[in-house]
């Protein structure tokens, strides 16, 4: 149960215990994000500040046409990132994936991340390579096959993505100040403390920073999908802007 109080839950149990609703587990909105975070969110270095709900700013970031904007921010950076001309074996010239498969493979899959799109892509490059080496008109020496496989099992990027989403968010942010979009970038906050992380300061994220931050996790390096909820209900969700 996802919401800004704890009170829905303790309300069922209390009033129709037969439900069985015990061991649900309940969040805030915001500690729903940092899960999907995953190991990206450091609170030696990240830390959730409150929204001002009467900042027109956070009235832009809770928007609809933001979230769109987002959306469109991703499939250009997929775009960007994912090579889409033909590959080719040098040696023969062969075909092996061509820029029209390519891009048929990424609109058949909307739903994979940018990085399970490079996954599956190498793959099946990989499966065309072995194809053709087994072909009786290609002669490749062992030394050849082996290189041949360790440059292109990589062709559209290593198996995991080591960029970093905040980069891609103020990336993001950017761009939308450049189109007369402007919010502020999150900052550092500082604190009173001995150790050298709090002096450095810790870098302050609101509700709707986390929600992108999220949906960019989502969109371009999630490999393994959550699997701890089936189902999930959001109390209050009137509180809650579309992004």
């Amino acid at each position: 149960i996802i919401g800004s109080n704890r009170i829905l839950l303790n309300y069922i149990t209390s009033v129709l215990p037969d439900l069985d609703v015990y061991g649900v587990r309940q969040m805030t909105m915001e500690q729903l994000f940092i899960r999907l975070l995953y190991e990206d969110w450091d609170p030696r270095f990240h830390q959730v500040r409150p929204a001002d709900t009467a900042d027109p700013q956070f009235c832009l970031k809770s928007s609809l046409s933001w979230f769109q904007d987002l959306a469109a921010f991703c499939a250009e950076y997929e775009r960007r990132e994912i090579p889409g001309e033909d590959v080719r074996l040098e040696k023969t010239g062969a075909l092996l994936l061509s820029a029209a498969a390519i891009q048929a493979c990424l609109e058949t899959h909307p739903d994979l991340s940018m990085q399970e799109k490079k996954n599956l892509l190498n793959e099946t490059l990989v499966a065309r390579l072995e194809n053709e080496l087994s072909g009786k008109y290609v002669s490749c020496t062992p030394e050849e096959k082996k290189e041949l496989f360790r440059t292109l099992r990589r062709h559209f990027g290593q198996k995991q993505w080591k960029g970093s989403i905040f980069d891609v968010y103020r990336e993001f942010l950017q761009n939308q100040q450049d189109r007369g979009k402007t919010v502020s970038m999150p900052e550092p906050v500082f604190e009173s403390g001995s150790s050298a992380q709090t002096q450095a300061g810790r870098t302050a994220f609101d509700l709707y920073d986390l929600a992108a931050l999220a949906y960019l996790y989502r969109r371009i390096k999630e490999t393994d999908r959550i699997r701890e909820a089936s189902h999930m209900l959001i109390d209050e969700a009137q509180d809650f802007g579309m992004m």
